[in-house]
Order: C-alpha cells, then structure tokens, then sequence
C-alpha cells in the first residue's frame, strides 16, 4: 500500500501543479486577488475514493502555496480551517480512511504544532461512493450540497471490472455507465451527474480505455454532454509508466463547465524514460478535435497526424478485412497484440496470440503483412486503439482496395516484405516462453521497413512532411527498448 501511495504522490504532484500559480496570480489586479481570496476561504474539494489521501494531501498542499502567494495568514488555525472546510474524502476502505487521518493528524502536530481533533476530521467518511442504499451524499455533506456541490472533485478511482450479478451492493439503475463493466465509470458518473457544481471542474487518472474502446463509449458521451471544456492526456506504460511497477496504461481527464461553447482537447500517447519523468508534463501539446470522434477519443500528436489519419481512414474505399477471402488459399497470421512494432507474417505462426487471415492470391497475403508491420499500421493503431490489442475496429479503420492498387506498386512492396520476414526470420531469438517460442527484431530492420512505408504511404497519396512523421514516429522508444 506505502509503494501505491508514494507512486500516487509523484504524479498528484504534476497533475496538480500544471499551471505556474505566481504568474497567474501576478497578472491579477487587487479587485481579482481578494475575490481569488475568498474563493480560496470557500472552495470545496473531494475525492470521491480518497484512499489514503494523495490527492487530498496534495490539495491542502496547493491551498497552503496559494495562501502564500496571495500573502494571506497560514497559521494553525488556517491549516485546520482548510481541513475543516476545504477538502472532503469518501472511501470503502477503512483502513485506508484511518492512514489518511493519521497522515492529517502528524502533519498538522509535526509541521504546525497543532492537534487536529476527530471533529476536525469529520470530512472523511466510511462510505460507498457508487451505491445509493449504504451511502446518502446529501445527507452525510448536507452544509456542501446546500451550497451547491463540490467545486472540484479528483481522483484515481478503483480499476475494477465487474458483473452486476456479482457485486454484493446495487448500481442505481438510473446511471447509463452501468454496463459498462468497471467500476471507474460508475464512479466519474456519480461525479458527475450528483457531485461537481454548476461550473466545477473534474480531474481523474483512469485506464486508457476511456479513450479508446468502444464500450466505454456511454461515459465518454456523457462527459462530453455535461463538460463544456475536456481535456484528455495519455501515457504509455512502456518502457515507463506513470505507477511504478505497475504497467498500467492510463489517462488524465480534465474537465470544465466555464465556457459556452464546447471544446475537446487530446494529446499524443505519451512514452518515456525514467529520467524523463521531471519532464514528462512539459512537453505536452494538445489538438483539438473538431468532430467527434469514429469510436473514441484519438490520441494526435499534431495537425499534420490529423491529416494523415483522413487521408487512411476517410478514403472512399474498402477496409483492410474486406480483402480477407473466407475460404482463400493464402494466409497471413497477425499478432494480436503489440508495444512497440506489429506483427504480421505469411507463414504460420503456432502461438495462440496470432490470427489468421485468408486471401484468394498471395500478393494480396504479403501487401496485408506488410501494411500490418508498417509504421503506418503502428501509427494508426496507437491513435485509436487501447495500445496493446489488435482488433477488428483498428482493421477496419483502415481503408485500401488491393485490387485497385497499380500492380507494379504491388510487387515492389510484396519483393520488400519477402525481403523483411527472411531477414526477421534470420535474426529471431529462441527464448521459449508460454506466449511463443521466438521474439522477432523488427528494430534491427528499420532500414526495410522504411522503404515499405515509403511506397504504401504513397498508395494513401501522403505526401513527404507525413511520411517523415510516420518513419520517425516514437523513434527513441521503438529502437531502444533496452533502455529503462
């Protein structure tokens, strides 16, 4: 549990700290500094699965540096006005309850030399935040709701698949996110829909799915209907990940309800290095996206990334499964699933996480497998996939008619990827895993690989500024995996 709360504290610590709070508060005039100043007095925060309290801590934190900066008193008495009034936690676990307290507690004895008392602490509750029948938010935090909800409401919900049929509490059966099957939705709705203000905000770390998969599409619908202002953040769990020794591929969601006019916000899937994490949140660049999206939220690096996912997906021909012949003499097997390179052969691969496909010629088998080991495929497939299986919606997302493909295009990629899986036969590894006998080094080929995505990009008529962004894409990642 210690090892999972100080993990949390690193990245509480970034997520909560994303504007340079002096700056802002140097461009106020005394009129906005003293109704920053009473706000500061009044808000109220909480985390609807506090656990023992990253988030919570880390508020009280960022409320003490606001203080400061607006050189209002921070004495004992402020320190447990701000306990008292400011921050609110709710958790199944009371154990977890009890580390919070305590961690409360020695903060305020040790760094103020105060004792908080248990009426000081009445803020944190025993409850369940999901279930109507054990836990009453209207009741328990009557003072906030009478007021108007929480102001902010943050935090790391549990990550949980579930069947109703199973779960020893009741859903209220009015939440549209019940079907989906983990209890993080469940959790934001109730954030949502009963807890955040008119004009509050949300911040959640939560499993990539949210942006990516299509059952998650109901809560995805519904943050957009009730948040004017989103702002997804993805981050890779290769060759680092946001909680340490916990791969974990996840999302930052930020959402506002302050504007009129609707706004949704992404940024690319984000790897790293360990001694990159200083760094991680500064390099962050978000695009818009100006429609909705086919069945999630893609994951753009850039302007130039949206144009090439149009020029693949909204081409006017037949997806990529169109091609595969039901009964056709020819295969190719497909690995589903992936990190950093993709992984397709024409030869038959006995590992049960590979699929076959069939096709009625054989150039057709190859120009699937080299589509499939292409960075182009790679590409794609991180911006809308939950980047680690292969699927069908990833598949079909892609648009290409082999037979109208110029023949002698066709036979120079097909010579190409020949060439590609002999030279990965070639240079395989044995290592004799559960999952499969041989690792394939599709890194020690980049140089073939690169021209195979020369000539398909020119069959989706990219032209070189994209086909640059495609061969370089995630370089540092894809070709030095050893590093950590």
């Amino acid at each position: 549990m210690l090892h999972s709360l100080f993990d949390k504290e690193c990245i509480v610590n970034h997520v909560l700290s994303l504007n340079d709070l002096s700056k802002f508060i140097s461009t106020l005039d005394d009129k906005e500094i003293t109704l920053i100043k009473n706000h500061v007095a009044t808000i109220k925060l909480i985390d609807p699965t506090c656990g023992t309290g990253s988030f919570v801590i880390k508020a009280i934190n960022i409320l003490c540096n606001i203080y400061k900066l607006l050189q209002m008193p921070l004495g004992a008495s402020d320190i447990q006005h701000i306990i008292k009034n400011n921050v609110f936690g709710v958790d199944i676990d009371e154990e977890a309850l009890e580390i919070l307290r305590y961690r409360l507690f020695s903060t305020a004895l040790y760094e103020f030399s105060f004792k908080l008392t248990k009426k000081d602490l009445k803020n944190f509750k025993l409850g369940n935040t999901i279930s109507d029948d054990t836990f009453l938010w209207e009741k328990e935090f009557g003072i906030v709701f009478k007021k108007g909800r929480f102001d902010c409401v943050v935090g790391n919900p549990p990550y949980k698949e579930y069947t109703v049929a199973k779960l020893n509490y009741s859903l209220p059966e009015y939440f549209k996110t019940v079907p989906v099957g983990n209890l993080y939705a469940p959790v934001i709705e109730r954030s949502i829909c009963n807890l955040v203000s008119s004009r509050g905000t949300i911040g959640f770390i939560v499993p990539i799915s949210i942006v990516s998969t299509p059952r998650m599409k109901p809560l995805r619908e519904l943050l957009q209907d009730k948040f004017t202002e989103l702002f997804f953040i993805n981050f890779a769990d290769r060759p680092c990940s946001l909680f340490l020794g916990v791969h974990q591929k996840l999302t930052v969601i930020i959402g506002t309800r302050n504007r009129s006019n609707q706004s949704v916000f992404v940024s690319k899937y984000k790897h790293w290095y360990k001694d990159e994490w200083n760094e991680l949140y500064k390099d962050i660049q978000f695009v818009e996206l100006d429609k909705d999206a086919l069945s999630g939220k893609p994951k753009f690096c850039s302007e130039l990334s949206k144009s090439i996912s149009d020029k693949v997906i909204n081409n006017n021909q037949i997806s990529l499964l169109e091609n595969v012949c039901a009964n056709g003499e020819y295969a190719a097997w497909l690995n589903q699933r992936a990190t950093f390179w993709c992984k397709c052969f024409t030869h038959a691969m006995k590992s049960n996480e590979y699929k076959k496909y069939t096709f009625s010629k054989e150039d057709d088998a190859c120009l699937f497998s080299a589509i499939l080991n292409s960075s182009l495929f790679y590409y794609i497939w991180e911006i809308y996939s939950d980047c680690w299986h292969i699927t069908k919606k990833e598949l079909d997302l892609i648009h290409l008619d082999f037979s109208l493909v110029d023949s002698k295009a066709k036979k120079r990629i097909v010579k190409l990827y020949k060439q590609l899986e002999e030279e990965l036969e070639n240079s395989k590894k044995y290592i004799g895993s559960v999952q499969t006998d041989y690792v394939y080094q599709h890194k020690l080929h980049k140089t073939t690989i690169d021209k195979i995505d020369i000539l398909i990009g020119r069959l989706f008529y990219l032209n070189d500024d994209e086909i640059n962004e495609i061969i370089n894409y995630q370089l540092a990642y894809r070709l030095n995996t050893e590093r950590k």
